[in-house]
């Protein structure tokens, strides 16, 4: 039957909600017992109820009013004040409590805070330990579903069509999941207009099937957000182990190759797209690890620009802003034992540097701009720094290494150990000069086509030295400069002549000059003086040297200050002194130990005193006589006497 009321319909204070309906639970039940509906056997006619074991059924039908056999109807009381409700004292209940099923059949318990399915409202308090309490109650109806805060409502695991909306707090507990289909492609799942998502012991899993718009999307547009603050803020404040996460990407499906899996798009924004800031100690701040196979071109950390670059920008700024150890590495690339390399920059920079090193700080002893070290064995052709031009220059010079030093004592190149080894042409392209050791002590070029040796105390040549090259091809003149004005030492290649102008020629005792062949062959003649020997010495290496003052057409006044010596006691020497007239001579024979006067030569004894002639060519024998007589000198000359007058001073 149907009833119509007007306006108004008034209840007593303590009336009450009565459903009559059939008990399917399989036995018999009874007053206070809570009861749920049974779905299965229940339709539009006819109601049935049965007994739940599940602790916070969101199906609850009422409390039995009266004893009802299994198969027979029962009053159950929906609504209204009640005072024969069955209820568990495990969880202590207090008055304004709010009551749900509990696992044991029939009884109630206080609500657990989070889920659904409370149906009552405790109006006496009951804290004994057993399932065997029987309170007081109001009955909120079987419809609500009412958390154990006012303001909140607590739900198991309920299903939403539609929108909805929700102001407040919303708590999901850590074994419950929460899922969000949205109605159609392209529509928002979740919506959050000024609130917050709090994880509490749990995780939230967003999945999509088969979708191509975005899972989850964070859309901050409106206001400033504070310092601080984020649109997606990530917050842990407990430990995470080894191997934890605060976010973590990963992609279990087969992603394409040109495929990003994190992408941040500030097209003309002018905010930082990735700040990190850490204090990590022990691990990496920023960690980035690649375990595929990178194809040509591909990096495990690939940085691009498609903008232009201002003055001063770059693509990668590493700065340090704290006090970091006189050891600690701004950048660094540990490759090991691999081989692979270290660091590979393809660059087509025009007008500036492809690569470009700046120290503004004041750089300690043995410290470099860049310091270049290898501490592993390395094989013969192999280099610490090589420098190497692949490329034509289209006939401009260009250079392999350019060392600009123009600051005071500040050094080009310096080789502290080792050799340095040039295997191709160096030049210097100026009047710059390559020192040794000092300022004192340098080669360089003062003027096209010369070569400029200088040292201030001494020039040190050990080995051989070619001047020019065989067969005059390539000779040149060769200097040696006194300190005196205009004295020198000259080697005139045209003459093939030494030339010295104003300069002496000094051997100390007992030095050799040498003519010939050298090496005491035949023929070689040696010049030397000693001073505790013999004095200035001529002697031959090879027999019978000749030795000549003069030639015949340019002759030869010699003068011989001292006591001429030829030979020695007991070995002689023949001496021929030529006259003018052919086969006219004096020899000394020193093998016959006599003078002899060849054809046409005499002894003339000046002033008219005493000739002996014997130019008219007969060979005579003068001897002495065996008388002498007073005023004569006596000869016999061919068995005749002969007397030669002599004179006294008178």
């Amino acid at each position: 039957m149907s009833v119509k009321v007007g306006r108004r319909l008034e209840w007593a204070q303590n009336s009450i909600e009565v459903i009559r309906a059939k008990n399917t639970s399989g036995g018999a039940l009874s007053v206070g017992d809570v009861v749920v509906l049974d779905t299965t056997n229940s339709s539009a006619t006819e109601v049935a109820f049965t007994t739940t074991t599940s602790a916070n059924d969101k199906a609850v039908l009422g409390v039995l009013i009266e004893a009802t056999a299994s198969g027979a109807y029962g009053a159950v009381q929906t609504k209204g004040p009640t005072a024969v409700i069955k209820v568990s004292g495990t969880v202590a209940i207090a008055v304004g409590h709010y009551l749900s099923t509990h696992d044991a059949a029939g009884i109630a318990q206080k609500a657990t805070s989070g889920y659904g399915g409370v149906f009552a409202i405790a109006l006496e308090a009951y804290s004994t330990g057993d399932d065997s309490g029987v309170i007081d109650a109001w009955l909120t109806g079987s419809s609500p579903r009412v958390d154990t805060a006012a303001t909140s409502a607590t739900y198991s695991s309920p299903t939403f069509d539609g929108a909805i909306t929700i102001a407040g707090d919303t708590d999901i507990s850590s074994t419950y999941t929460l899922t969000m289909a949205g109605e159609a492609s392209a529509t928002d799942a979740l919506i959050l207009t000024l609130g917050d998502i709090l994880l509490s012991d749990g995780h939230l899993d967003v999945t999509e099937v088969n979708g191509t718009t975005n899972v989850v999307k964070i859309d901050h547009n409106g206001g400033a957000i504070a310092s601080d603050n984020a649109s997606l803020y990530i917050d842990d404040g407990g430990d995470i182990a080894s191997g934890g996460n605060m976010l973590r990407l990963v992609p279990t499906g087969t992603p394409n190759a040109a495929s990003i899996l994190f992408e941040i798009v500030a097209d003309g924004k002018v905010g930082q797209a990735v700040y990190v800031d850490g204090d990590p100690v022990g691990i990496d701040l920023v960690h980035l690890n690649g375990g595929g196979a990178m194809t040509n071109g591909k990096a495990v950390l690939g940085i691009t620009n498609t903008g232009n670059l201002a003055t001063g920008g770059a693509l990668l700024n590493l700065t340090l802003a704290g006090t970091p150890d006189t050891a600690a590495r701004v950048f660094e690339i540990a490759g090991g034992d691999k081989d692979a390399i270290a660091m590979y920059i393809d660059s087509d920079a025009a007008t500036d540097s492809a690569v470009q090193i700046l120290g503004a700080g004041a750089m300690a002893n043995n410290k470099a701009m860049l310091h270049v070290l290898s501490t592993g064995t390395m094989v013969a052709g192999s280099s610490i720094v090589r420098i190497e031009g692949a490329t034509t220059t289209g006939g401009a010079t260009v250079y392999g290494l350019e060392i600009a030093c123009n600051a005071t004592n500040l050094e080009g190149l310096y080789v502290s150990a080792g050799t340095t080894l040039f295997a191709e042409a160096v030049t210097m392209g100026t009047t710059s000069k390559l020192y040794f050791l000092d300022t004192g002590l340098y080669i360089y070029s003062s003027t096209n086509g010369q070569l400029d040796i200088v040292a201030d105390t001494k020039l040190h040549l050990d080995g051989a030295i070619d001047f020019g090259e065989s067969g005059g091809s390539n000779a040149h003149d060769i200097i040696f400069y006194s300190h005196t004005n205009a004295a020198l030492v000259t080697f005139d290649v045209s003459d093939n002549t030494w030339e010295f102008n104003g300069v002496d020629i000094q051997l100390q005792d007992a030095d050799l000059l040498n003519f010939g062949d050298g090496d005491g062959a035949a023929g070689d003649v040696s010049i030397w003086f000693d001073d505790d020997a013999d004095g200035l010495q001529i002697y031959p290496t090879g027999a019978a040297e000749g030795f000549t003052i003069g030639a015949d057409s340019h002759v030869m006044n010699t003068t011989l200050k001292g006591t001429l010596t030829i030979g020695k006691d007991n070995v002689g020497h023949d001496v021929i002194f030529y006259g003018a007239t052919a086969s006219a001579n004096m020899t000394w024979d020193e093998s016959a130990d006599e003078m002899i006067f060849a054809t046409g030569a005499s002894i003339d004894i000046t002033a008219d005193k005493v000739m002996i002639d014997f130019k008219a060519g007969d060979a005579s024998t003068i001897v002495p006589c065996d008388t002498a007589e007073t005023g004569w000198i006596n000869v016999n000359v061919d068995g005749t006497k002969r007397y030669i007058p002599f004179y006294a001073a008178s």
